[in-house]
C-alpha cells in the first residue's frame, strides 16, 4: 500500500503492460510516441489501483501527480468560498 488513501501498487506485469499499452494507444491518437519515449515513461510512471471513494488530491496541497484513468471514472469537485 502506498499510503492511507487506499492506493495500491499494481505488481502483476501483465496488468502493468495492459495499462501502459492503453495509455500509449491514447497518446497515439494525439501524436506519435517513439518506443524510446514509451520506455522512458515506463521508468517514470507508476501504475496504481485506487479503491472506490478514494480522494486523490486534497485541498490546500501542492499536487505531485497527474492521473490517467484507464478503468472506471473520476469525479472532480470544486468548491469556492461560497460553498
Amino acid at each position: 500500500m502506498l499510503d492511507s488513501n487506499n492506493l495500491y501498487l499494481i505488481k502483476n506485469q501483465d496488468e502493468v503492460d495492459t495499462l501502459f499499452n492503453t495509455f500509449f494507444d491514447y497518446i497515439k491518437l494525439l501524436t506519435p510516441i517513439p518506443a524510446s519515449d514509451q520506455a522512458y515513461c515506463r521508468q517514470l510512471f507508476t501504475p496504481i489501483y485506487a479503491s472506490k471513494n478514494t480522494l486523490l488530491e486534497r485541498q490546500d496541497t501542492v499536487h505531485k501527480y497527474h492521473n490517467f484513468i484507464v478503468y472506471g471514472f473520476i469525479r472532480n469537485f470544486y468548491i469556492d468560498h461560497d460553498g
